[in-house]
């Protein structure tokens, strides 16, 4: 069984797109203003939850 990724390896799966729907906005940003806006980390947390997503997909493929 795979290890749980890492916070920097599931960023990574989600940083291109964010930064893509969000011109000017880096994913920095956005973690730096969720330490401190509920709406921000709502944000993140639905990114990190489509990295986890993105994450167990590409660990299935890579079993198979």
């Amino acid at each position: 069984m795979p290890d749980k990724p890492d916070s920097a390896c599931l960023e990574s799966l989600v940083r291109a797109d964010y930064e893509r729907c969000h011109p000017g906005e880096t994913f920095e940003d956005l973690k730096r203003r969720a330490r401190f806006a509920a709406d921000d980390k709502g944000l993140l947390r639905e990114w990190m939850t489509l990295a986890q997503q993105r994450a167990a997909k590409r660990d299935a493929v890579e079993k198979a």
